[in-house]
């Protein structure tokens, strides 16, 4: 019994934990203060009804990019794209 308990809680653990690629855009989307204006679950459930597929989730992520002067290289971009998507979002992803 003990043992099954520790099998499900490593389970349950690992499907919440965060792909390496989304890790990273973890730390730039902290490091670029975003969760200042995307912190409240409001922001993301505004945008949540428009966000569709990944064009659209790309589409937000370069706007706020370009609003607030991020000059994030395109990988970098991409993953906090699949941190996005992987916290809130779900689309289907190409890549």
């Amino acid at each position: 019994m003990k043992y099954l308990l520790i099998i499900m809680l490593s389970v349950l653990s690992s499907a919440n934990a965060l792909s390496e690629i989304a890790q990273e855009g973890k730390e730039l989307y902290m490091e670029a203060n975003c969760q200042k204006c995307h912190g409240i679950d409001a922001a993301y459930d505004a945008k949540k009804n428009l966000v569709k597929n990944e064009f659209d989730l790309n589409k937000w992520t370069s706007q706020c990019m370009s609003f607030f002067g991020h000059s994030w290289f395109p990988e970098e971009k991409d993953s906090v794209v699949r941190y996005l998507n992987e916290i809130k979002y779900n689309v289907k992803l190409q890549k």
